[in-house]
């Protein structure tokens, strides 16, 4: 039974006559008998019982037209997901993050999908910022949050936040309740830092930090897991680098030191391939453009 035969018969039904379904269809009233005459000979069964009277809807079909309805509603169905999936309104997006996005940007999308955009199944996936530069080249990945200096090339980017740079340090160091450091606070200090490949920002910053002062720095030691940077800062293995969204909690046994003579801040893209096909882009980049007031708001706002 094809989608116009289901049809046909339930409008049949709706009326009990020919010529009225044949009317609201707009159909040749002998198409509409053609139909029905050609369903009850096909499973071999009388869907209406006529007379010169009246029609009435027999037992088998009470049966063939509840299945009729399943057929029309199933393609009913599926013509409105298929709408809402051109529209973006439904589907999956694929969002790759690094550590620098997780404890502040990432949560706030998601949580903003959830209230605002449920139908949408967002699947995040860890990686470093090369990787994820990697990933959008090859289509791995829809979407992905790059916080580096400047954005990657050949890909479409939108700047979405701003974050502030500072050394963190545990509670017990000597620095711990300075309003802020200047160079001369640190220069003697060692770090725990990331690797170029993975941290690449990070230690930019302190090459360019230290750089001005024609001084190098010291490395206490080198890990690509934020969490044990975090747990090393802690323990007075050394001082870190770091740089969150205003207003972002810090983690317990860390002090967040701002800095004095650093102006700067850190901007976090967020990037795409202009060749990306998925109808779910396009809603969700505008959806993140709407957040941007609230990550893009300073210390003193």
């Amino acid at each position: 039974m094809r989608i116009d035969e289901a049809q046909i018969a339930l409008k049949v039904a709706e009326y009990l006559s020919f010529s009225l379904a044949a009317e609201r269809l707009g159909l040749a009233n002998s198409k509409v008998t053609r139909v029905i005459i050609n369903l009850e000979e096909e499973y071999g069964h009388a869907i209406f019982s006529r007379t010169t009277r009246k029609m009435a809807i027999t037992p088998y079909g009470e049966v063939f037209l509840r299945h009729a309805q399943r057929i029309v509603s199933q393609d009913e169905n599926l013509r409105d997901e298929l709408l809402a999936l051109s529209q973006g309104q439904v589907g999956t997006i694929e969002l790759g993050y690094s550590g620098n996005v997780m404890s502040d940007i990432l949560p706030r999308v998601i949580a903003h999908v959830l209230a605002n955009m449920p139908a949408i199944n967002v699947t995040p996936k860890f990686a470093w910022t090369q990787e994820i530069a990697s990933n959008l080249h090859d289509g791995t990945i829809d979407l992905g949050f790059i916080s580096d200096l400047s954005p990657e090339p050949n890909l479409e980017f939108l700047h979405i936040a701003n974050k502030e740079i500072y050394f963190i340090a545990p509670e017990n160091h000597l620095l711990a309740h300075r309003p802020y450091v200047e160079f001369a606070d640190v220069i003697n200090e060692r770090f725990v830092v990331g690797p170029y490949n993975k941290w690449r920002s990070q230690r930019m910053m302190l090459d360019d930090y230290f750089g001005r002062h024609n001084q190098p720095y010291n490395i206490a030691f080198v890990t690509d897991d934020p969490v044990s940077m975090d747990a090393l800062v802690q323990m007075g293995v050394g001082m870190g680098l770091n740089y969150e969204l205003p207003g972002t909690a810090v983690r317990p046994g860390i002090v967040r030191l701002p800095i004095k003579d650093i102006d700067s801040c850190i901007p976090v893209y967020v990037q795409w391939r202009q060749r990306n096909t998925n109808p779910v882009l396009r809603p969700f980049v505008s959806m993140l453009e709407s957040m941007k007031p609230l990550f893009m708001k300073t210390a003193s706002d």
